[in-house]
């Protein structure tokens, strides 16, 4: 997918100037798993990188309000905590340098960057409560249900909120099996007024 690609990103935009972000998700079976991959085909760094080998969800979009359900914040948040972290080690800091001179005690306190991996916010061992799920025991249709339930997160924040949206309209799911390959569950179709047609039904008759 990458070969096919970067060639025609490339000829559009040269090296040396602007390359747009372009990123590309594609998930299936290897011949020799049973377990399916994800990864990730960033084509301006021409670059492919391995982002799931188990059950799970990758996701690419905007990301904000789906974050805070499935990781307990999103990364914005996440940096916005952590900064506060800082100001506070700080103010603490400062706040027990003044006691200790009040006190007419020399002592010069270790500033909180001397503990930094010690007082990092979110350690090995501690991090915000999020979606917990069992994908690997997901039927097909629950993981369409939460596809569907995701995606509608998305354009559903977007449309109640002042930031101009950039996803909506229909969704076309499909799903992908060991056995059964790639097939859509929604499929697509032209419409006009209450009648409709699939679009393969339309393509055969061309």
């Amino acid at each position: 997918m990458l070969d096919f690609v970067y060639p025609l990103y490339s000829s559009e935009h040269p090296e040396g100037g602007f390359c747009p972000h372009l990123e590309l998700i594609i998930g299936g079976y290897d011949k020799q798993s049973q377990i399916p991959s994800i990864y990730r085909i960033l084509v301006h760094e021409c670059s492919l990188k391995d982002t799931l080998k188990d059950f799970g969800v990758v996701f690419g979009g905007e990301m904000r309000e789906i974050g805070r359900i499935v990781f307990g914040t999103d990364i914005d948040n996440k940096y916005k905590m952590l900064a506060r972290n800082d100001e506070l080690l700080n103010r603490y800091h400062s706040l027990l340098s003044d006691e200790l001179k009040k006190s007419n005690i020399s002592f010069e306190l270790p500033k909180p960057e001397s503990y930094k991996e010690r007082l990092y916010l979110f350690s090995d061992d501690w991090d915000l409560d999020g979606l917990e799920s069992r994908f690997g025991d997901f039927s097909e249709q629950n993981a369409i249900e939460f596809v569907d339930f995701f995606v509608d997160i998305m354009i559903k924040s977007q449309q109640f909120t002042t930031r101009l949206p950039v996803v909506g309209g229909e969704k076309h799911i499909a799903i992908i099996t060991k056995t059964g390959g790639f097939r859509f569950v929604s499929e697509e179709r032209l419409v006009h007024g209450a009648h409709s047609i699939p679009m393969e039904k339309e393509k055969e008759k061309q």
